[in-house]
């Protein structure tokens, strides 16, 4: 579990910091990054969150961790990528909870780069998935495992 953390948190590092170069090359001034969670409620989401606020403070980024509440999860994802569409973000970074999420199409016509974050989805516009394939990661264990 550690080592999917730090993966992940390496990984949005980089993504990062690729995305701060590119603005500052182009003389824009803070990019405003918005990462939309699936939640707060667990250890998981708020290493994830902590690891994306301090990229923001490290990079001079302009930005915002939200997630739903707990109790409130279904339909508020879409509804907080509205919301944050209408902010007209730079760059989103989001862990989808949904199965279909049409907004993401809005971003597209808006050549808004999108990256997923622990949870892949099928969608053509995607920049990057930022996270572990788990079914690569369970033949990689079984082989280990039968080394041993």
């Amino acid at each position: 579990m550690k080592g999917k953390l730090l993966c992940l948190l390496l990984l949005f590092a980089i993504s990062t910091i690729s995305m701060w170069l590119i603005f500052k090359i182009s003389g824009e001034e803070k990019p405003k990054v918005f990462v939309v969670l699936k939640d707060l409620d667990s250890q998981y989401w708020n290493i994830i969150k902590a690891g994306a606020e301090k990229g923001f403070r490290d990079f001079e980024l302009d930005g915002k961790v939200v997630a739903p509440s707990y109790k409130s999860k279904k339909d508020v994802q879409e509804y907080m990528l509205e919301n944050i569409f209408n902010e007209n973000p730079d760059v989103l970074i989001v862990a989808p909870e949904e199965a279909s999420l049409p907004i993401l199409d809005k971003y597209a016509e808006k050549n808004i780069p999108v990256l997923f974050v622990d949870t892949d989805y099928s969608w053509n516009n995607k920049t990057i998935f930022i996270g572990t394939n788990n079914y690569e990661l369970g033949i990689k264990g079984g082989m280990l495992g039968s080394e041993l």
